[in-house]
Parts: C-alpha cells; structure tokens; sequence
C-alpha cells in the first residue's frame, strides 16, 4: 500500500508530466482551470491533499514534507511552494497535537520536525 506522501509524490510528478490540460486533478476532487500555472497547480494540489489518519502515515509524511521547506525567517521569505509545504507540515502538527496529546512516543517524534521548522 502506498503512503500519503508517495500518493501525493505520484500526483505532483503526474502534474510536471501533463502535457495538456484535459484531466481531473488526479481524482482529489481539484479543480483546475486552464489559466493556471503548473506551480499554483501543484500548491493547490500540496494544498488540498488530505491529511494522513494513520499514525505512522503522519509521521512519514511529515518527515519528508519537512525536508521540501524550511523555517520561516526575517532575512529570507519563503517560495510560495515551500510556502505549501510549510503549512501542509503546520496542519499535521496542529492535527497530532491536537489528536494523539496522550501518545507520548508520537508526540515526541512530531514535535522533532515541529521544532526543526519553528512551529
């Protein structure tokens, strides 16, 4: 079974493939109008993506959507797509905290990756 992230990594790499604009949002309900770019395509589709229920999807998405931004500073604002995946990586962090508080050993590995981008 795939994870959330390798789905979402599918459905991007399937967007930098297209070559018209004849398709359906890779069936997660996007739709996308003619006039737009391929990069606010892929932030709307980074941006809508569903976040994973599984504790370890979690985790594994979060640990490799954190590798494709950083933290935020005042010397060096972010591109609009590290933009999309800061906030995707703050909606799962809120999402943990907010679920899991007694799950202590996820909690823990969050909060590794919460602390890496300053969330």
């Amino acid at each position: 079974m795939m994870s959330s992230f390798e789905r979402l990594h599918h459905a991007l790499t399937d967007l930098d493939k297209e070559k018209s604009l004849g398709i359906s949002a890779f069936g997660y309900g996007i739709n996308l109008s003619s006039g737009e770019s391929k990069m606010d395509r892929k932030i709307q589709l980074i941006t809508t993506f569903p976040i994973p229920t599984d504790k370890d999807d979690l985790i594994d998405f979060l640990g490799m959507a954190s590798s494709l931004t950083r933290k935020p500073s005042f010397m060096k604002s972010l591109t609009k797509l590290e933009q999309a995946w800061y906030d995707k990586c703050r909606q799962i962090v809120e999402k943990v905290r907010l679920v899991m508080k007694d799950d202590v050993d996820t909690l823990e590995k969050i909060e590794f990756y919460a602390k890496k981008l300053g969330l």
